[in-house]
């Protein structure tokens, strides 16, 4: 997935005008799943599972069970990460 897709598919999904922060956040967990150690970010704080949900919603995720669980990007996260370090999402 490149950016301009995620863009793309957050526009049906949400108004136009929550998209660019929803963008951010998506760039956000990214980077901070992939700069945890090993590539696996570890929680059990419901709040941040519930916004993991969404992104395996978005197949940007991967991670089975509740209660604590390990998050690692996806194939099409990682790609999506990717394209977020080329246009600079985390330069901001």
């Amino acid at each position: 997935m490149r950016v301009r897709d995620l863009k793309n598919q957050l526009n049906l999904m949400i108004p136009e005008f929550k998209v660019n922060d929803q963008m951010t956040a998506v760039a956000h967990w990214l980077n901070k799943i992939h700069m945890s150690p090993k590539g696996e970010y570890i929680t059990s704080s419901e709040k941040e599972i519930k916004t993991l949900e969404k992104l395996k919603g978005l197949k940007l995720v991967d991670f089975e069970g509740s209660g604590e669980i390990k998050v690692k990007l996806s194939e099409t996260g990682k790609k999506l990460h990717t394209d977020f370090q080329a246009h600079g999402y985390f330069n901001k």
